[in-house]
């Protein structure tokens, strides 16, 4: 993929069905690039290392903590859903924001190596012999 059609793909996003039923337009947009835009303040930092330990375990944070976090989830989701047209993130559950907000700060899994894998197996010899030098004038023989 080249550059003009990888800033395409990023700007159109891609469709998802949400926890609810919904189908948005989403693009990745993580915590850390909300943070170096400065769109995230500091004062939201507790809230923010919260729902990413609850989204990590997989788990729902508790009640009490929920208030707390939907400032968090909404300036991800904001960010995050391009469609469709007239969608207020407000309208959202709690459910379907911590969804987005999960997709959005995965872990680079889809990354794909660029480098070619080895042919063979790749390690020690199936037997100690196989690797060790053979003794000079009997010093260090095994046996």
């Amino acid at each position: 993929m080249n550059l003009n059609d990888w800033r395409a793909l990023k700007a159109s996003g891609e469709e998802a069905q949400l926890p609810s039923g919904l189908v948005v337009t989403v693009r990745r947009v993580g915590l850390v690039d909300l943070a170096a835009q400065g769109k995230i303040p500091q004062t939201l930092q507790p809230q923010i290392d919260e729902i990413t330990a609850a989204s990590k375990a997989g788990q729902t944070p508790s009640v009490s903590k929920v208030g707390e976090m939907t400032g968090i989830l909404d300036i991800v989701c904001r960010a995050c859903v391009l469609g469709p047209e007239g969608l207020d993130v407000a309208e959202l559950d709690f459910t379907d924001k911590m969804a987005i907000f999960s997709w959005a700060n995965e872990v680079a899994a889809g990354l794909k190596t660029f480098r070619g894998q080895p042919v063979g197996a790749v390690g020690v010899g199936q037997y100690f012999e196989e690797v060790r030098p053979a003794p000079v004038n009997g010093v260090g023989s095994v046996g």
